[in-house]
């Protein structure tokens, strides 16, 4: 109780998925997860007892380019 959980959220584009092999297999440090060049944010889990969820997260912003021929 009472002990942070961190981890984090990832948003990785679905050509790049194919690049990626076995994400879940792993734990990732934030500077890998860096070096992916995705949008991330970093959670906390916080247990405060029976029932109880709290989580913050900070705002996450990714900017993304267009690609040519497409509306």
């Amino acid at each position: 109780m009472d002990k942070a959980i961190p981890f984090f959220v990832l948003v990785i584009p679905r050509e790049q998925m194919s690049q990626l092999h076995g994400l879940q297999a792993k734990q990732w440090s934030q500077d890998e997860i860096e070096k992916l060049k995705v949008g991330y944010a970093k959670l906390e889990l916080i247990p405060r007892g029976k029932g109880r969820l709290l989580i913050r997260a900070p705002q996450l912003y990714h900017a993304i380019k267009a690609m040519e021929g497409q509306k």
